[in-house]
């Protein structure tokens, strides 16, 4: 971005945000994934007991082993779920144009609540018992 220009809703902030939510989430996913499962193993946090009536439960049983996939799939959930709805969200209530101070504060805020929000069901994958894996049609 040049000196004196607003970042918009054009290529600077659409960029910008998809690589934030990318970003941040592989890092907490990296980090907080192997912290749980430490504190699960060493009988720190109470293991909970998956519920196959909630569609999060039978969503987060499917997810790979690898700890690597895991963060990649949150990351890419951020990049193309969480952004694209923060733009639109943007674009709907008309603002397009910020400037970098007003980006920079809505940035951090918006941040601060997408990683608090992806909290949950990183804990959760890491913190259920594991069962007998579901079988396909159970999931739909």
């Amino acid at each position: 971005m040049k000196a004196g220009e607003n970042p918009t809703l054009r290529g600077n902030i659409i960029g910008d945000l998809m690589a934030t939510a990318a970003i941040l989430l592989f890092i907490v996913a990296l980090i907080l994934i192997p912290l749980n499962r430490r504190k699960v193993r060493t009988g720190k946090v109470v293991a909970h007991s998956w519920d196959n009536r909630k569609a999060l439960h039978r969503l987060l049983q499917r997810a790979p082993k690898s700890l690597f996939v895991r963060a990649l799939l949150f990351a890419l959930f951020g990049m193309l779920v969480i952004a694209p709805l923060t733009l639109l969200m943007r674009w709907s209530v008309g603002a397009t144009e910020f400037t970098p101070l007003a980006h920079s504060i809505f940035k951090g805020i918006w941040a601060g609540l997408m990683a608090a929000a992806m909290t949950v069901p990183m804990v959760l994958q890491m913190t259920g018992v594991l069962q007998a894996p579901l079988p396909i049609r159970s999931f739909f």
